[in-house]
Protein backbone atom coordinates (compact mmCIF):
# COMPACT_ATOMS: atom_id res chain seq x y z
CA UNK A 1 0.00 0.00 0.00
CA UNK A 2 2.86 2.40 0.83
CA UNK A 3 4.62 1.62 -2.41
CA UNK A 4 1.40 2.15 -4.36
CA UNK A 5 0.61 5.44 -2.64
CA UNK A 6 4.05 6.86 -3.53
CA UNK A 7 2.99 6.94 -7.17
CA UNK A 8 5.97 7.36 -9.48
CA UNK A 9 8.49 7.73 -6.63
CA UNK A 10 11.03 4.93 -6.17
CA UNK A 11 10.82 3.71 -2.59
CA UNK A 12 14.29 2.16 -2.71
CA UNK A 13 15.81 5.42 -3.95
CA UNK A 14 14.21 7.37 -1.12
CA UNK A 15 15.52 4.88 1.43
CA UNK A 16 19.08 5.09 0.05
CA UNK A 17 19.06 8.87 0.17
CA UNK A 18 17.67 8.80 3.70
CA UNK A 19 20.48 6.50 4.83
CA UNK A 20 23.24 8.46 3.08
CA UNK A 21 22.15 12.07 3.54
CA UNK A 22 19.32 11.98 6.05
CA UNK A 23 21.20 13.94 8.70
CA UNK A 24 21.54 17.04 6.50
CA UNK A 25 18.70 19.50 7.28
CA UNK A 26 18.27 20.64 3.68
CA UNK A 27 18.13 17.07 2.37
CA UNK A 28 15.70 16.06 5.10
CA UNK A 29 13.37 18.97 4.33
CA UNK A 30 13.48 18.24 0.59
CA UNK A 31 12.74 14.54 1.15
CA UNK A 32 9.78 15.31 3.42
CA UNK A 33 8.35 17.64 0.80
CA UNK A 34 8.84 15.09 -1.97
CA UNK A 35 7.27 12.31 0.10
CA UNK A 36 4.29 14.49 1.12
CA UNK A 37 3.61 15.52 -2.46
CA UNK A 38 4.08 11.99 -3.80
CA UNK A 39 1.89 10.29 -1.21
CA UNK A 40 -0.83 12.93 -1.59
CA UNK A 41 -1.05 12.41 -5.34
CA UNK A 42 -0.67 8.64 -5.07
CA UNK A 43 -3.36 8.28 -2.42
CA UNK A 44 -5.85 10.23 -4.51
CA UNK A 45 -5.24 7.92 -7.45
CA UNK A 46 -5.32 4.82 -5.24
CA UNK A 47 -8.59 5.78 -3.57
CA UNK A 48 -10.16 6.55 -6.94
CA UNK A 49 -9.18 3.14 -8.28
CA UNK A 50 -10.19 1.20 -5.15
CA UNK A 51 -13.45 3.00 -4.45
CA UNK A 52 -16.41 0.63 -4.56
CA UNK A 53 -18.94 3.40 -5.07
CA UNK A 54 -18.78 6.28 -7.51
CA UNK A 55 -19.41 9.71 -6.04
CA UNK A 56 -19.51 11.49 -9.39
CA UNK A 57 -22.69 13.50 -9.83
CA UNK A 58 -23.89 15.19 -12.96
CA UNK A 59 -25.54 18.63 -12.62
CA UNK A 60 -29.00 17.05 -12.97
CA UNK A 61 -28.27 14.78 -9.97
CA UNK A 62 -27.11 17.75 -7.88
CA UNK A 63 -30.21 19.74 -8.80
CA UNK A 64 -32.47 16.79 -7.93
CA UNK A 65 -30.78 16.30 -4.56
CA UNK A 66 -31.00 20.02 -3.78
CA UNK A 67 -34.68 20.08 -4.72
CA UNK A 68 -35.31 16.98 -2.60
CA UNK A 69 -33.67 18.59 0.43
CA UNK A 70 -35.74 21.73 -0.07
CA UNK A 71 -38.99 19.74 -0.29
CA UNK A 72 -38.03 17.66 2.74
CA UNK A 73 -37.43 20.80 4.79
CA UNK A 74 -40.74 22.27 3.69
CA UNK A 75 -42.74 19.11 4.43
CA UNK A 76 -40.91 17.63 7.40
CA UNK A 77 -43.02 16.47 10.32
CA UNK A 78 -42.95 19.16 12.98
CA UNK A 79 -43.06 18.59 16.77
CA UNK A 80 -46.63 19.97 16.72
CA UNK A 81 -47.63 17.28 14.20
CA UNK A 82 -46.09 14.57 16.40
CA UNK A 83 -47.83 15.97 19.47
CA UNK A 84 -51.24 16.05 17.80
CA UNK A 85 -50.92 12.54 16.33
CA UNK A 86 -49.65 11.05 19.59
CA UNK A 87 -52.19 12.66 21.89
CA UNK A 88 -55.08 11.69 19.62
CA UNK A 89 -54.03 8.04 19.54
CA UNK A 90 -53.10 8.06 23.21
CA UNK A 91 -56.50 9.33 24.33
CA UNK A 92 -58.37 6.94 22.02
CA UNK A 93 -56.43 4.10 23.67
CA UNK A 94 -57.73 5.20 27.09
CA UNK A 95 -54.84 7.38 28.25
CA UNK A 96 -55.35 10.65 30.11
CA UNK A 97 -53.44 13.86 29.45
CA UNK A 98 -52.83 16.65 31.93
CA UNK A 99 -52.09 19.81 29.95
CA UNK A 100 -50.13 22.71 31.42
CA UNK A 101 -50.25 25.14 28.53
CA UNK A 102 -49.33 24.97 24.87
CA UNK A 103 -45.54 25.07 25.30
CA UNK A 104 -45.27 23.57 28.79
CA UNK A 105 -44.57 19.87 29.44
CA UNK A 106 -47.61 17.67 30.01
CA UNK A 107 -48.25 14.65 32.22
CA UNK A 108 -49.49 11.30 30.94
CA UNK A 109 -51.27 8.41 32.62
CA UNK A 110 -50.56 5.36 30.47
CA UNK A 111 -53.40 2.81 30.06
CA UNK A 112 -52.80 -0.96 30.31
CA UNK A 113 -53.61 -1.41 26.60
CA UNK A 114 -50.49 0.51 25.59
CA UNK A 115 -48.24 -1.04 28.22
CA UNK A 116 -49.39 -4.56 27.29
CA UNK A 117 -48.58 -4.10 23.62
CA UNK A 118 -44.99 -3.00 24.21
CA UNK A 119 -42.29 -5.45 23.13
CA UNK A 120 -39.26 -3.25 23.77
CA UNK A 121 -38.12 -1.10 26.68
CA UNK A 122 -40.51 -0.91 29.67
CA UNK A 123 -43.19 1.78 29.75
CA UNK A 124 -44.04 3.56 33.00
CA UNK A 125 -47.58 3.89 34.30
CA UNK A 126 -47.20 7.67 34.53
CA UNK A 127 -44.96 10.30 33.00
CA UNK A 128 -44.98 13.53 35.01
CA UNK A 129 -43.12 15.69 32.49
CA UNK A 130 -43.36 15.01 28.76
CA UNK A 131 -42.32 17.21 25.83
CA UNK A 132 -42.47 16.75 22.05
CA UNK A 133 -39.79 19.29 21.11
CA UNK A 134 -36.14 19.25 22.15
CA UNK A 135 -36.42 22.95 22.95
CA UNK A 136 -39.05 22.19 25.64
CA UNK A 137 -37.19 19.42 27.46
CA UNK A 138 -35.78 21.82 30.00
CA UNK A 139 -32.95 21.19 32.41
CA UNK A 140 -31.99 21.39 36.02
CA UNK A 141 -33.74 19.26 38.61
CA UNK A 142 -36.74 18.44 36.38
CA UNK A 143 -36.15 17.21 32.85
CA UNK A 144 -38.96 16.11 30.56
CA UNK A 145 -39.09 12.87 28.60
CA UNK A 146 -38.85 13.57 24.87
CA UNK A 147 -41.73 11.59 23.31
CA UNK A 148 -40.90 11.11 19.64
CA UNK A 149 -40.34 8.24 17.17
CA UNK A 150 -38.00 5.79 18.89
CA UNK A 151 -39.38 6.39 22.39
CA UNK A 152 -41.11 3.18 23.60
CA UNK A 153 -44.27 5.06 24.64
CA UNK A 154 -44.60 6.80 21.26
CA UNK A 155 -43.89 3.62 19.28
CA UNK A 156 -46.30 1.50 21.33
CA UNK A 157 -49.07 4.10 20.96
CA UNK A 158 -48.62 4.34 17.19
CA UNK A 159 -48.48 0.55 16.87
CA UNK A 160 -51.74 0.13 18.80
CA UNK A 161 -53.39 2.88 16.74
CA UNK A 162 -52.44 1.15 13.49
CA UNK A 163 -53.68 -2.19 14.78
CA UNK A 164 -57.07 -0.72 15.66
CA UNK A 165 -57.60 1.78 12.85
CA UNK A 166 -55.26 0.55 10.10
CA UNK A 167 -58.13 -1.04 8.09
CA UNK A 168 -59.56 2.46 7.64
CA UNK A 169 -56.63 3.16 5.31
CA UNK A 170 -57.92 0.40 3.04
CA UNK A 171 -61.58 1.45 3.26
CA UNK A 172 -60.66 5.04 2.50
CA UNK A 173 -61.96 8.39 3.72
CA UNK A 174 -63.37 11.57 2.22
CA UNK A 175 -61.66 14.96 2.41
CA UNK A 176 -61.96 18.37 0.82
CA UNK A 177 -59.15 20.51 -0.55
CA UNK A 178 -59.14 24.08 -1.83
CA UNK A 179 -56.25 23.14 -4.14
CA UNK A 180 -58.46 20.89 -6.30
CA UNK A 181 -61.00 21.97 -8.89
CA UNK A 182 -62.42 18.47 -9.48
CA UNK A 183 -62.80 15.29 -7.41
CA UNK A 184 -59.74 13.05 -7.26
CA UNK A 185 -58.50 9.93 -5.55
CA UNK A 186 -55.47 10.30 -3.30
CA UNK A 187 -53.53 7.03 -3.48
CA UNK A 188 -50.51 6.06 -1.38
CA UNK A 189 -48.43 3.56 -3.36
CA UNK A 190 -45.36 1.63 -2.21
CA UNK A 191 -42.85 0.64 -4.92
CA UNK A 192 -40.22 -2.01 -4.22
CA UNK A 193 -37.30 -3.49 -6.16
CA UNK A 194 -35.79 -6.86 -5.19
CA UNK A 195 -32.80 -8.81 -6.42
CA UNK A 196 -32.63 -12.53 -7.24
CA UNK A 197 -31.70 -13.39 -3.64
CA UNK A 198 -35.06 -12.01 -2.48
CA UNK A 199 -33.47 -9.05 -0.70
CA UNK A 200 -35.09 -5.64 -1.01
CA UNK A 201 -32.86 -3.28 -2.98
CA UNK A 202 -34.98 -0.13 -2.78
CA UNK A 203 -38.36 1.08 -1.55
CA UNK A 204 -40.21 4.25 -2.44
CA UNK A 205 -43.52 5.50 -1.09
CA UNK A 206 -45.34 8.15 -3.10
CA UNK A 207 -48.73 9.83 -3.16
CA UNK A 208 -50.69 10.17 -6.41
CA UNK A 209 -53.74 12.16 -7.40
CA UNK A 210 -55.98 10.22 -9.81
CA UNK A 211 -58.91 12.12 -11.25
CA UNK A 212 -61.32 11.16 -14.01
CA UNK A 213 -58.72 11.52 -16.77
CA UNK A 214 -55.22 12.12 -15.33
CA UNK A 215 -52.66 10.71 -12.89
CA UNK A 216 -50.14 13.03 -11.26
CA UNK A 217 -47.68 13.00 -8.39
CA UNK A 218 -49.26 14.52 -5.28
CA UNK A 219 -46.00 15.45 -3.57
CA UNK A 220 -44.61 14.23 -0.25
CA UNK A 221 -47.30 15.64 2.08
CA UNK A 222 -50.61 16.24 0.29
CA UNK A 223 -52.56 15.53 3.46
CA UNK A 224 -51.48 18.90 4.90
CA UNK A 225 -54.01 20.62 2.63
CA UNK A 226 -56.87 18.20 3.34
CA UNK A 227 -59.88 18.85 5.57
CA UNK A 228 -62.28 16.07 6.64
CA UNK A 229 -65.45 16.29 4.56
CA UNK A 230 -68.80 16.84 6.19
CA UNK A 231 -71.35 14.04 6.34
CA UNK A 232 -73.45 15.75 3.68
CA UNK A 233 -70.73 15.92 1.04
CA UNK A 234 -72.63 13.56 -1.25
CA UNK A 235 -71.99 10.22 -2.90
CA UNK A 236 -68.61 9.51 -4.52
CA UNK A 237 -68.35 9.81 -8.32
CA UNK A 238 -69.21 6.72 -10.31
CA UNK A 239 -65.71 6.43 -11.77
CA UNK A 240 -63.92 5.97 -8.41
CA UNK A 241 -63.55 2.18 -8.37
CA UNK A 242 -62.58 1.94 -12.03
CA UNK A 243 -60.06 4.79 -11.83
CA UNK A 244 -58.41 3.28 -8.77
CA UNK A 245 -57.52 0.20 -10.82
CA UNK A 246 -56.58 2.26 -13.87
CA UNK A 247 -54.45 4.61 -11.81
CA UNK A 248 -52.48 1.74 -10.33
CA UNK A 249 -52.05 0.26 -13.82
CA UNK A 250 -50.77 3.62 -15.10
CA UNK A 251 -48.17 3.76 -12.31
CA UNK A 252 -47.03 0.24 -13.14
CA UNK A 253 -46.74 1.04 -16.85
CA UNK A 254 -45.17 4.49 -16.75
CA UNK A 255 -43.54 5.24 -13.40
CA UNK A 256 -42.37 1.88 -12.11
CA UNK A 257 -39.99 1.14 -15.04
CA UNK A 258 -38.41 4.58 -14.68
CA UNK A 259 -37.85 4.21 -10.94
CA UNK A 260 -36.56 0.66 -11.37
CA UNK A 261 -34.11 1.68 -14.11
CA UNK A 262 -32.64 4.38 -11.86
CA UNK A 263 -32.09 1.90 -9.03
CA UNK A 264 -30.67 -0.79 -11.34
CA UNK A 265 -28.23 1.59 -13.04
CA UNK A 266 -26.89 2.90 -9.74
CA UNK A 267 -26.51 -0.55 -8.20
CA UNK A 268 -24.96 -2.04 -11.35
CA UNK A 269 -22.15 0.54 -11.41
CA UNK A 270 -21.34 -0.09 -7.74
CA UNK A 271 -21.49 -3.88 -7.94
CA UNK A 272 -19.43 -4.09 -11.12
CA UNK A 273 -16.68 -2.27 -9.28
CA UNK A 274 -17.08 -4.70 -6.38
CA UNK A 275 -16.77 -7.60 -8.85
CA UNK A 276 -13.54 -6.18 -10.28
CA UNK A 277 -12.03 -5.71 -6.83
CA UNK A 278 -13.06 -9.20 -5.67
CA UNK A 279 -11.58 -10.89 -8.75
CA UNK A 280 -8.39 -8.86 -8.53
CA UNK A 281 -7.81 -9.44 -4.82
CA UNK A 282 -8.61 -13.16 -4.74
CA UNK A 283 -6.78 -13.90 -7.99
CA UNK A 284 -3.61 -12.24 -6.71
CA UNK A 285 -3.79 -14.21 -3.48
CA UNK A 286 -4.38 -17.48 -5.37
CA UNK A 287 -1.34 -16.80 -7.55
CA UNK A 288 0.77 -15.98 -4.50
CA UNK A 289 -0.23 -19.23 -2.80
CA UNK A 290 0.57 -21.18 -5.97
CA UNK A 291 4.06 -19.67 -6.11
CA UNK A 292 4.57 -20.30 -2.41
CA UNK A 293 3.49 -23.94 -2.85
CA UNK A 294 6.04 -24.40 -5.65
CA UNK A 295 8.80 -22.90 -3.49
CA UNK A 296 7.79 -25.06 -0.52
CA UNK A 297 7.94 -28.22 -2.66
CA UNK A 298 11.40 -27.24 -3.96
CA UNK A 299 12.72 -26.57 -0.46
CA UNK A 300 11.27 -29.83 0.85
CA UNK A 301 12.93 -31.81 -1.98
CA UNK A 302 16.26 -30.29 -0.95
CA UNK A 303 15.74 -31.37 2.64
CA UNK A 304 15.10 -27.90 3.97
CA UNK A 305 12.55 -27.23 6.68
CA UNK A 306 9.36 -25.50 5.50
CA UNK A 307 6.82 -23.81 7.75
CA UNK A 308 3.83 -24.65 5.56
CA UNK A 309 3.77 -27.56 3.17
CA UNK A 310 3.05 -27.15 -0.52
CA UNK A 311 -0.04 -29.35 -0.18
CA UNK A 312 -1.47 -27.06 2.50
CA UNK A 313 -0.81 -23.99 0.38
CA UNK A 314 -2.47 -25.57 -2.66
CA UNK A 315 -5.48 -26.48 -0.51
CA UNK A 316 -5.76 -22.86 0.63
CA UNK A 317 -5.56 -21.70 -2.98
CA UNK A 318 -8.36 -24.10 -3.95
CA UNK A 319 -10.50 -22.81 -1.08
CA UNK A 320 -10.02 -19.29 -2.39
CA UNK A 321 -11.02 -20.40 -5.89
CA UNK A 322 -14.25 -21.84 -4.51
CA UNK A 323 -14.79 -18.69 -2.49
CA UNK A 324 -14.32 -16.61 -5.66
CA UNK A 325 -16.90 -18.72 -7.49
CA UNK A 326 -19.42 -18.35 -4.66
CA UNK A 327 -18.85 -14.61 -4.37
CA UNK A 328 -19.23 -14.02 -8.10
CA UNK A 329 -22.38 -16.17 -8.17
CA UNK A 330 -23.83 -14.06 -5.37
CA UNK A 331 -22.95 -10.87 -7.24
CA UNK A 332 -24.74 -12.22 -10.31
CA UNK A 333 -27.87 -12.78 -8.23
CA UNK A 334 -27.57 -9.34 -6.63
CA UNK A 335 -27.27 -7.75 -10.07
CA UNK A 336 -30.46 -9.47 -11.27
CA UNK A 337 -33.13 -7.02 -10.13
CA UNK A 338 -36.81 -6.67 -10.84
CA UNK A 339 -39.73 -4.70 -9.40
CA UNK A 340 -42.57 -6.31 -7.54
CA UNK A 341 -46.17 -5.24 -8.00
CA UNK A 342 -46.79 -1.83 -6.35
CA UNK A 343 -48.86 -2.02 -3.21
CA UNK A 344 -51.73 0.36 -2.58
CA UNK A 345 -51.38 1.20 1.12
CA UNK A 346 -53.90 4.03 1.47
CA UNK A 347 -56.65 5.65 -0.58
CA UNK A 348 -58.96 8.60 -0.02
CA UNK A 349 -61.46 10.60 -2.03
CA UNK A 350 -60.67 14.32 -2.14
CA UNK A 351 -63.41 16.73 -3.17
CA UNK A 352 -62.88 20.36 -4.16
CA UNK A 353 -63.76 22.73 -1.37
Amino acid sequence: MLGTSLGNLELSQLLREAIQYGEEPTVRARMQQVIDDGISAGLRELLHEAALASEALVPEDVAEIRDGVRRANENRVSPDDLREAFITGFQRAGGTVETRGTESPIALNVPPSIRAGNAGAPIARRYSHVAFDVANIGGGAVQSDLVAPGHPLFDATMRLTLERYGPLLDRGATFTSSALSAPALLMGVLDEVRDATGATVAKQFRYWFVDESHVRNAGPSPFRELVPASSGSGAPPSWVVQREREGLSWIVEHELPRATARVVDQRRVEYERVRTRVVDRLSREIERLARAATDADANASLGRQVRVSGETLRRRAEELRQRRVRRLSLLDLQLTMSPIAPRLTAVALVLPG
